[in-house]
């Protein structure tokens, strides 16, 4: 049995109004652009780099990136629970396309999805297991497809896991190395049945050292390697480093990206003979559509012929998609700055406080921060760990 949400987070998913858990701009839990966004993840065979020895087949709904990645972590650590649904269906479709690999004997005999358990201490904070409820969700999708199956937990941990998200990939194996059993009971349903491991998230590893740093960085959105001009060169110019030639290039760059942004703010969209990527955008600006995760800027040319060939057509796109998450960014490291000196009490019993993060109650147990501005500083423990602290710390002042 599915263990029982948290009732707050349950009453605060029904009760209160929020924006999309995916893109932060629309209203509603998930917006029409971010479930047409999941509602076409591919399903696809993946391979870590390099593959360990033995690995089986392994398939993958999505990125985990942009929206999804958003939608993923809003089910999992904030109690999102309608986002089972959509994202179960995802999932639907990456245990479809490993069924048709393995060919169609597979397909006619009835499926097993076995979800991978959360640890049990991250269960009790959480409130519930996410992985098990979407893969109940995806069960009941591909029930509704016509292919037969259940879910199974036959696994069981026999020793404690440390929260995976701030590990190496050697660090990730020891910790996972004989962590898990199969239960006593699984040979019954394992035989002559096509079985799936069912895990929220697959880590395939990199090769790319600039990608693997950033993905580690808090606000890791602001570093983005194609305006790093922008930011820097102007202080460059002020402390003598850069020439007035190099100022004016990059204030050229900066002014050609306003003007693609305000051509894309003009005149709504028609409505009609719109291509089908677009129909749900007429009487939109194609800004407002360009916010769509399913748009891109190549839909809209047709209606702002005056921008083909402009050399800012890219890094305006970028620039409207990931407005919303930057804007909700920069308040947070703002906030934040605000609190850098918010004191712990030095009795804080991090073991019981609800809704931190495996990895961070550790840390924070061990290091014990004096202040929310060094908690910050800790590896491993995140923006949402931090915003529980202030609750709690609020809640106990």
């Amino acid at each position: 049995m599915e263990p029982a949400a948290h009732p707050l987070d349950v009453l605060l998913d029904v009760l209160l109004p929020s924006r999309c858990a995916g893109c932060g701009t629309a209203r509603g839990q998930l917006c029409s652009g971010c479930r047409t966004a999941l509602a076409g993840a591919p399903g696809r065979p993946v391979r870590p780099e390099p593959p360990p020895s033995g690995l089986p087949p392994v398939y993958a709904a999505a990125e985990y990136a942009g929206p999804i990645r958003a939608l993923l972590l809003a089910h999992k650590e904030r109690g999102a629970l309608r986002l089972a649904v959509p994202l179960g269906a995802a999932l639907a479709t990456a245990v479809r396309a490993a069924l048709a690999d393995l060919g169609p004997t597979a397909a006619n005999r009835p499926l097993l999805l076995v979800p991978v358990p959360a640890a049990r201490h991250a269960g009790r904070a959480r409130g519930h297991d996410p992985v098990r409820r979407l893969a109940h969700a995806a069960v009941r999708q591909l029930h509704r497809e016509g292919l037969h199956g259940r879910t199974a937990p036959l696994l069981r941990p026999v020793r404690p896991l440390a929260d995976q998200s701030g590990l190496t990939a050697p660090e990730r194996w020891r910790n996972l190395a004989g962590a898990l059993a199969v239960r006593p009971s699984a040979a019954r349903l394992l035989h002559r049945r096509p079985v799936v491991l069912v895990d929220d998230l697959v880590t395939l590893g990199t090769r790319e050292p600039y990608r693997l740093f950033t993905s580690r960085a808090e606000y890791r959105l602001s570093l983005r390697h194609d305006t790093a001009d922008l930011k820097l060169l102007p202080l460059g110019a002020r402390l003598g480093l850069q020439d007035r030639e190099a100022l004016q290039r990059v204030e050229a760059k900066r002014g050609g990206i306003a003007a693609v942004r305000e051509a894309l703010r003009g005149a709504g969209l028609p409505a009609r003979d719109l291509p089908e990527v677009l129909r749900a955008h007429a009487g939109h600006s194609p800004e407002q559509a360009l916010r769509d995760p399913g748009v891109r800027m190549a839909d809209l040319l047709p209606f702002r012929p005056q921008l083909a060939g402009s050399p800012w057509l890219e890094l305006a796109e970028l620039e409207v998609k990931y407005e919303g998450y930057i804007r909700r960014q920069a308040a947070q490291v703002e906030r934040f700055r605000r609190l850098e000196d918010l004191r712990i009490p030095a009795g804080f019993d991090y073991a019981v406080a609800p809704g931190l993060s495996s990895e961070a109650r550790d840390k924070l147990q061990r290091i014990r921060p004096l202040s929310l501005g060094q908690a910050s500083r800790i590896s491993g423990v995140r923006s949402s760990d931090l915003a529980v602290l202030l609750i709690l710390l609020r809640k106990d002042g």
